[in-house]
């Protein structure tokens, strides 16, 4: 589960965990990490079984292909984003706050290496799978257009255009996973609030 502090987490921690996880849970973990590291065409089903332990033929009584586990991996990601999103916004908090939250819960997801799999293998899920996907994209959207709105009508944002402006952010925020390194000057928690920082100077606010 998200919350305020960050948990800086790679996904070779995660499978070192992999034997307190349910096996349903080792299989999307195995997968996501194999998915980002060789791509999705570069990855195959025994390559997955290999990664968590299993025989190939024991592999398929948990999932039954790998568009499959594709999906579970995104909608994994999808629902922990916006679990994130949300509990940003169960408060009062203004809108710089919740900018600030907003920004904080999407670069320290659980597992951030697989945001780059939205925009490298989306397009390789099926369109039922897709689909799926798509729309929880689309109440993630939501709930920052709201926030960006709400700024905007109180006063405090001076933006032309909130869902534009939430398209140049998300590409930003998601394009950090391409440089960031756990072993630099920064946490991710000190990205984030340089990050909060610039996005809210850039709609006028003076912090």
């Amino acid at each position: 589960m998200l919350s305020t502090q960050c948990k800086i987490a790679s996904l070779n921690v995660g499978l070192a965990n992999s034997a307190k996880q349910s096996t349903k849970s080792r299989i999307t973990s195995g997968a996501g990490y194999l998915f980002v590291r060789n791509g999705y065409h570069g990855t195959s089903m025994r390559d997955v079984a290999d990664s968590v332990g299993l025989r190939a033929s024991s592999l398929y009584r948990h999932v039954k292909s790998k568009q499959e586990l594709l999906h579970r991996v995104l909608d994994r990601l999808m629902d922990e984003a916006l679990e994130g999103a949300r509990a940003a916004l169960a408060g009062e908090e203004s809108p710089e706050q919740c900018i600030g939250l907003l920004v904080r819960a999407n670069i320290c997801l659980a597992r951030p290496s697989e945001t780059a799999l939205l925009q490298s293998e989306l397009r390789n899920l099926e369109r039922r799978y897709r689909d799926q996907i798509v729309r929880k994209q689309n109440q993630y959207r939501r709930l920052w257009v709201s926030v960006l709105q709400r700024g905007v009508e109180q006063g405090i944002f001076r933006i032309e255009d909130p869902k534009l402006a939430f398209f140049g952010i998300i590409g930003a925020l998601n394009y950090v996973e391409n440089w960031f390194n756990p072993s630099g000057l920064l946490s991710r928690e000190q990205v984030a609030e340089v990050f909060s920082r610039w996005i809210l100077r850039s709609f006028g606010v003076q912090r």
